[in-house]
């Protein structure tokens, strides 16, 4: 049994969720995200709620995980991306993506009620 095997079976169980790619509308006078989004993918994934262990500074300030999510190690999930649960009005906003045999884990901020 491989590793890729080891995660399909520890995900079976997990939560469905839809991967988009934010848009961006620009105006004469600045740019901001829309709530229109590209679908990415729709894949299986373990979501752990996270203690902060992984923090991001962008511009002078510093962003802090919330969660970490295990996807498939065919999944096309990036940096920017959104992992929506089947509530779709949270989401998970995808910090950093890392790359392990058979796997990613993905570290995330939680946006709820959007």
């Amino acid at each position: 049994m491989s590793w890729s095997d080891d995660t399909d079976k520890l995900l079976e169980d997990g939560t469905v969720v839809t991967v988009k790619s934010c848009t961006f509308t620009f105006a004469s006078t600045s740019v901001y995200p829309t709530t229109s989004t590209v679908n990415v993918e729709t894949a299986t994934v373990l979501i752990f709620p996270k203690a902060g262990a992984f923090k991001k500074e962008i511009k002078g300030r510093v962003i802090e995980s919330t969660h970490l999510l295990f996807f498939p190690g065919t999944s096309s999930v990036s940096v920017g991306h959104r992992a929506f649960e089947p509530s779709e009005t949270d989401y998970h906003e995808v910090l950093d993506v890392r790359d392990y045999e058979g796997h990613k884990q993905v570290y995330t901020q939680k946006v709820e009620n959007r």
